[in-house]
């Protein structure tokens, strides 16, 4: 074979490699609406990492990047495998729904409910989704904006979305004398379902879920116990709202208050001009056993 024919093919072969290269070689542009999506078009270059979308026309624009931090830094970095279920049932090491969420209640970072009651992952899967969440959607960004990450876990069947949230709490003046780490433990019995459903004090009528409710954990301090209520300020009142917001409210002051020390108290419910008869009310605050 010729010089000038081996030369002639040594040129097409370093082309075509360098074509490859070139192909392989995906600029993720930070700007991206959706930088993950280039992860999802090639899997091979991403293994079981998470898939996160940048949805602020979802879940909020111009969320707190600090708040989003906090709230990140909740999860725990345990590389420990455990097992993930639906709240109620038994046998699970962490139920879902579960939320994170930042001292000032703007960001929260919500685990939805499995669709299984054995989703195997750790805690330090969750934390390095959401750090990858943040740097994604948020750090990279102009404007900031809230997420979805999945493909989390050991199977890849957990996600979570970091959303805003407005949160409608007032941090009481008094201390609590329960031990405020009791509050994970009724978050934990909390129900948290997503059917609308009608609270109202017994006698009224068309009411499926008499007020007030308590829940309280196991255990006391000092001979005090936590306790979170859910009442209606007038007897006539009567709410429709779901379980799942009525636990959002107790996760909001959990973190707006009792980690501070305090007792607190959100409304829940659609507000008329000033009149507040018309909410429903979340309180945290202690008792003597």
């Amino acid at each position: 074979m010729s010089m000038s024919v081996l030369g002639l093919v040594r040129g097409i072969a370093i082309s075509l490699l360098a074509g490859s290269i070139k192909a392989l070689a995906v600029d993720v542009d930070p700007s991206s609406s959706n930088p993950g999506s280039v992860l999802a078009l090639n899997p091979q270059l991403n293994g079981s990492d998470p898939q996160v979308q940048c949805l602020g026309g979802v879940f909020g624009y111009d969320i707190d990047l600090d708040s989003c931090r906090g709230a990140q830094e909740l999860i725990p970095m345990d590389d420990k495998e455990l097992t993930f279920g639906q709240r109620g049932r038994m046998g699970s090491d962490v139920v879902t729904p579960a939320r994170w969420s930042s001292t000032d209640g703007k960001c929260v970072i919500d685990l939805p409910e499995t669709e299984s009651q054995m989703v195997k992952a750790s805690y330090q899967d969750l934390a390095l989704a959401a750090e990858e969440m943040i740097e994604i959607c948020m750090e990279y960004k102009e404007k900031t904006e809230g997420s979805l990450a999945t493909n989390i876990g050991r199977d890849g069947k957990l996600a979570l979305q970091m959303k805003s949230y407005s949160p409608t709490v007032k941090c009481s003046e008094d201390l609590l004398v329960a031990h405020r780490a009791y509050m994970e433990e009724i978050l934990r019995k909390m129900p948290a379902s997503q059917l609308n459903v009608k609270y109202g004090r017994r006698g009224v009528p068309r009411v499926r879920v008499r007020l007030p409710l308590t829940y309280v954990p196991q255990s006391s301090h000092l001979g005090y116990k936590l306790q979170v209520m859910v009442d209606v300020a007038a007897a006539t009142t009567v709410v429709t709202t779901t379980s799942y917001d009525i636990w959002a409210a107790a996760v909001a002051i959990g973190a707006m208050c009792v980690r501070k020390g305090k007792g607190g108290s959100a409304a829940i419910g659609k507000k008329i001009s000033s009149d507040t008869t018309n909410l429903l009310h979340t309180h945290v605050l202690s008792y003597r056993k």
